[in-house]
């Protein structure tokens, strides 16, 4: 997706509007940040794309990265790696009939699957932990009461495993997913432990 000012509404400061308004929708529902920082460090991203790139189109992800990396650099992490997260495409939110009143939060393993080497499988797990050591704040306030749905599972793991073991690696990814969110549960002191589902199965 690209961004392109000139296709914005008029305004004192269409893309500053547009970034704080896409900073909002992922971080300033959750209390993660104020209000009133978002629309700061939003005019100050602005500021840079503008400088940095005039009145030439920008491309979404760019957008999502430059605020991520304005909101590590004032000490919000916590939003940042949501912004990262969220932002990117990579995991967002969903209400299914199977998750009952409870948020569902999607992960789309797709967009973590790269073409690699032989290390391929190795490099997968390693981001697919670190992936939800970040987002594991999701379900803090509702003390781990959700439901982690995965989405392609079977042909990530058919990439993953060359087509021969693509079964195997399913299960090892879902197994992986609930092992890592027990971890997280017991260190954040979560009442409850999100359930894993396989999108494809359901």
């Amino acid at each position: 997706m690209i961004y392109d000012p000139q296709k914005m509404l008029d305004g004192n400061s269409p893309l500053a509007d547009h970034i704080a308004e896409q900073m909002k929708a992922i971080c300033g529902d959750h209390g993660v940040v104020g209000e009133d920082n978002l629309e700061e460090l939003a005019n100050s991203v602005a500021s840079y794309v503008n400088e940095t790139h005039g009145d030439g189109a920008v491309h979404a992800g760019y957008l999502v990265m430059l605020s991520s990396q304005a909101l590590t650099a004032v000490g919000e992490h916590q939003a940042a790696r949501r912004m990262l997260v969220v932002g990117s495409g990579l995991m967002r939110p969903a209400k299914w009939e199977v998750s009952g009143e409870d948020t569902m939060w999607v992960l789309d393993l797709r967009e973590m699957t790269v073409q690699a080497d032989c290390q391929l499988e190795i490099v997968f797990f390693n981001c697919l932990t670190a992936v939800l050591d970040m987002m594991g704040d999701l379900w803090d306030q509702v003390a781990g009461r959700g439901v982690l749905g995965l989405r392609h599972v079977s042909t990530t793991a058919a990439v993953l495993g060359g087509g021969t073991r693509g079964g195997d690696i399913s299960r090892e990814i879902r197994e992986m997913c609930q092992d890592r969110l027990q971890q997280i549960a017991e260190t954040n002191g979560w009442m409850q432990v999100p359930q894993v589902l396989d999108l494809d199965l359901t």
